[in-house]
């Protein structure tokens, strides 16, 4: 997509961002209205500085709660990348989930990134809640995902804690 285009959609979005903040200034007061105002001018401030990206994220509370995040990426990487996620909740605040990482022509690699396997748990504390994951990400080989360009299987450990 051209410069000029991708301008063009972002000067749009903002516009009709900045109308909307107008209505939720005169619904709502001035504090909606700048926060509005100041988020609407986001795309056309990443369209002025080069970091244009588009992206849906897609769930569903069903069982196995499934997840499908598209992003494409119109500058550095030309391309897109998807996750589709599965994950379960048992009663116990455990959560079980895996992802699978897929590119199409994303920086000039295409194929199956990687698989996720994880695995975390939730407690409160006090009004906080922490929870502590672990995931595996494993690889194979595939499309542009060779030789020195493959991925190699990693672990990824961490703590979140949240109010």
């Amino acid at each position: 997509m051209s410069d000029a285009a991708i301008f063009a959609i972002s000067l749009g979005v903002t516009l009709v961002g900045l109308v909307i903040s107008w209505g939720a200034y005169r619904r709502r007061g001035a504090g909606t209205g700048m926060r509005g105002a100041a988020l609407s001018l986001v795309p056309l401030a990443a369209a002025m500085t080069g970091v244009t990206e588009f992206f849906v994220d897609l769930a569903y509370a069903v069982p196995l709660n499934p997840s499908l995040s598209v992003h494409y990426d119109f500058d550095a990487g030309k391309g897109s990348y998807t996750t589709l996620g599965l994950q379960h909740e048992l009663p116990s605040h455990l959560t079980f989930g895996t992802n699978l990482f897929y590119q199409s022509h994303y920086y000039a690699m295409t194929g199956l990134v990687s698989a996720e396997f994880k695995i975390s748990a939730s407690f409160p504390l006090g009004g906080l809640t922490v929870t502590h994951s672990g995931s595996y990400f494993t690889t194979w080989e595939n499309g542009g995902f060779r030789g020195e360009a493959a991925i190699p299987a990693k672990w990824l450990v961490a703590i979140n804690v949240a109010r």
